[in-house]
């Protein structure tokens, strides 16, 4: 493990001496992604500058599937800094505002996955970022197993970014809604992570979870399930010569698709039920009449059998802000053919994502059948092992880049 740490690191610092990509550098702003140009062609994407930023969040364990303690906590967050053209590294601090809360630093690989308008609090544009990365605890009063997992260093955790952009703001300005997860040790450090551990130090009971803004009840909410015709799947290349073969290309047009609840399950444990949801998902995109099939890969893994599963983590409650919005946290397999990056590799795709669900959207791009309320983002999970040149294996549970990010709106 220390040795897949140090070339995880190795490679960051690669990355992060690179020049800047090609992604505009602009402040907050109205306006197109740069990826909508048809299918499989090459894109410059036109991205906001985000500054660095300093907010309140909360910061939850849960134990058994419920809320064990919860800490308020102020929360740092670097400006993103562009290695690769549509992705970026943040930094985060975290300091505890309520006495025996953590002490976290780390950095987040950050995948752009696409943007919208909402009317929430005023016309603004949200772009949404999907993160993972590592967090280092310092120091902690708190209580037996938490808010420190019991293997402290490192605790991989993954979520989203969604910075809310309102540039008729006499200075152009970002609010964000952020969420990272340590998820439950069937999935951070099971046999098919990348960190496996055993017994209490896998903490199959506990999960641990960091959002902000703090207005968030944790609890169950809705599922996200139904179907959806709208949006976009995009490839991104790793090529052998990463990461200077890293290429941007553009969307391929979702025609099809639907997102179904199989059952429900307290994840890792015994218990029967949960906020943890079971789904199916399946779609179809179309390049110019060739089309390309994903859909998620059951069976192949006894802690997911359906392929698919959600963490129905609670909610954001308005009017400001990000408003009434419901946060699930996904995980899973998924199998595409890509009609823009033909595979040779048959292996599922390890995926992970968020689903926001509440707040009504409009999409860019073309005519759309109305406001969206669900905005599920996945991306798939490229761990890099102890192997130089690098070497990018399909796998979960430590810091990952994405080659695939699949944009989905169900509606119930």
């Amino acid at each position: 493990m220390r040795r897949l740490l140090s070339i995880a690191l190795a490679v960051l610092g690669l990355l992060l001496s690179l020049p800047q990509s090609a992604a505009a550098q602009v402040p907050c702003h109205f306006g197109d992604d740069g990826f909508d140009l048809g299918c499989c062609k090459d894109a410059q994407p036109n991205l906001p500058h985000f500054p660095e930023l300093k907010v309140q969040g909360v910061y939850g364990c849960l134990l058994d599937c419920k809320l064990d303690d919860a800490f308020k906590v102020d929360i740092k967050l670097g400006s993103p800094d562009f290695i690769l053209c549509d992705t970026a590294v943040i930094g985060i601090e975290v300091a505890p505002v309520s006495p025996g809360g953590p002490v976290i630093s780390g950095k987040l690989f950050a995948k752009y996955s696409r943007t919208w308008l909402t009317t929430n609090s005023g016309t603004i544009q949200v772009w949404r970022f999907i993160l993972n990365g590592d967090f280092d605890y310092g120091p902690s009063i708190g209580t037996a197993a938490c808010p420190v997992p019991p293997h402290k260093d490192p605790s991989h955790v993954v979520g989203s970014i969604d910075y809310a952009c309102d540039p008729t703001s006499p200075v152009a300005s970002a609010q964000i809604a952020l969420n990272l997860s340590h998820l439950p040790g069937c999935l951070s450090h099971g046999g098919f992570s990348a960190r496996p551990l055993a017994g209490a130090q896998a903490h199959n009971d506990r999960s641990y979870h960091l959002v902000s803004p703090p207005n968030f009840n944790f609890g169950s909410v809705n599922d996200i399930q139904g179907p959806f015709f709208e949006e976009a799947v995009r490839s991104s290349p790793i090529g052998s010569s990463f990461p200077s073969s890293y290429q941007c290309l553009s969307e391929a047009p979702v025609r099809e698709g639907q997102m179904v609840s199989v059952f429900k399950s307290c994840l890792c444990t015994t218990l029967a039920g949960g906020p943890w949801v079971h789904s199916d998902l399946k779609g179809e995109v179309d390049c110019s009449g060739v089309s390309g099939v994903f859909n998620t890969v059951s069976n192949f893994d006894p802690v997911i059998p359906t392929g698919l599963v959600g963490l129905r983590l609670g909610t954001w409650v308005g009017p400001a802000w990000p408003g009434d919005l419901e946060l699930t946290v996904y995980a899973g397999y998924f199998r595409y053919e890509d009609p823009c990056v033909p595979l040779s590799d048959k292996n599922p795709d390890r995926v992970f994502g968020v689903g926001t669900n509440g707040v009504p959207g409009f999409l860019f791009g073309g005519p759309s059948i109305g406001p969206e309320k669900a905005f599920v983002d996945i991306q798939d999970s490229l761990v890099q092992f102890p192997t130089f040149p690098v070497v990018l294996k399909k796998i979960f549970g430590a810091p990952a880049f994405g080659s695939l990010v699949w944009n989905l709106n169900p509606r119930p």
